[in-house]
């Protein structure tokens, strides 16, 4: 049996429909903006730590050669010092890139789980709704019931 509803009913459960669509909506349009900006940075920052990463390298490589070319016999101890102290450099900077690996898995688990928790949200949010479709009808079905009983 179809249940009529007044004008006013439709307009309410209307309105209802269209906030939550609304709210629902805004909640995926607002996560890809948020996934995007996460990824732009993400993807700046590694390009600028690349670049300087590359820049570092080069200036090491040129200034070695500029020892090789500069440098006699009598002071090969210094070279193998420097290069001894490059070699550390180059070990910071792969301890620093490990890092930055690092926190972009971590980064990656934080945006799994927003990810997790929105979707949490809009399962919340279409529960929400079946309660209100139903307790719609319970109102509707006591109405009729009360409005039988009139004396």
């Amino acid at each position: 049996m179809p249940i009529k509803l007044s004008f006013n009913q439709k307009i309410l459960l209307a309105a209802c429909l269209v906030v939550i669509a609304a709210v629902t909506a805004f909640s995926v349009y607002n996560d890809y903006l948020q996934r995007r900006t996460l990824q732009a940075s993400l993807q700046t920052y590694l390009n600028d730590a690349g670049a300087l990463t590359a820049d570092n390298i080069s200036g090491r490589i040129l200034l070695l050669e500029t020892w090789r070319r500069t440098c006699a016999a009598s002071r090969l101890s210094e070279i193998t010092h420097g290069i001894g102290e490059i070699d550390n450099m180059n070990q910071s900077v792969a301890a620093a890139t490990q890092e930055q690996t690092s926190v972009i898995e971590n980064l990656n688990v934080d945006i799994t789980e927003i990810n997790t928790l929105n979707q949490e949200g809009v399962d919340h949010l279409q529960a929400t709704l079946r309660a209100c479709a139903s307790l719609e009808d319970q109102v509707m079905r006591l109405r009729q019931r009360v409005g039988s009983c009139r004396i």
